[in-house]
């Protein structure tokens, strides 16, 4: 009888902390990089932590370094040390990519801009999908101003878009942004934003 019982006590313990682990609770706990020792370039691979009806499966952080590109000619360019970085979360297939650039010289180059180098390529699906990145900053740029990007799949660039001056009653109308827009100086074609997308 005293055997049942300590079972019996043994048992209901159990089930009372198994069901105070929520998979939040869990997720916290293994992804808490302060307890796993895990750096900025580290990168987790859990086996398949069930979150509900999904599963993580990649867990990763670091930094990336933005730069301005145009599809006519490379533009022969100077970065604003302090102003350019890159940083980017990788959460399961999805991709969190923010970035801050300034130029202090910015010459030759033709075509749109877009910035490269995001950490991982964008999913490929059967159609062409395209991802959206926000534009939270953008000054002292010598035209048109970005204030959009899009990540085509399988690309691992944004395109800068603008809703340049020629069109400005028009909301449908998006062009890229070219290097004819941007100028050459100090703390110059400032553009600070944040991509999320599927890997």
């Amino acid at each position: 009888m005293v055997t049942k019982i300590r079972a019996a006590t043994m048992f209901n313990e159990i089930v009372k902390y198994t069901n105070q682990l929520t998979a939040t609770s869990v997720a916290s706990r293994l992804l808490a990089r302060d307890n796993l020792n895990i750096g900025t370039s580290d990168t987790l691979t859990l086996a398949g932590v069930n979150l509900g009806e999904d599963s993580l499966t990649v867990y990763d952080e670091g930094t990336w370094t933005p730069t301005y590109t145009a599809a006519g000619g490379a533009p022969t360019v100077t970065y604003d040390t302090d102003k350019t970085w890159g940083h980017y979360t990788r959460i399961g297939n999805t991709m969190i990519a923010w970035w801050s650039i300034a130029t202090d010289v910015f010459s030759l180059g033709s075509g749109a801009v877009s910035i490269p180098g995001l950490p991982t390529a964008a999913a490929s699906a059967t159609g062409e999908i395209i991802y959206t990145a926000s534009i939270a900053k953008a000054a002292d740029f010598g035209g048109n101003y970005p204030v959009a990007g899009q990540i085509t799949e399988g690309t691992s660039a944004i395109a800068l878009i603008s809703r340049d001056t020629g069109h400005a009653g028009n909301a449908n109308v998006d062009d890229p942004i070219d290097a004819s827009d941007l100028v050459t100086g100090a703390n110059k074609n400032y553009c600070v934003g944040c991509a999320v997308y599927r890997v």
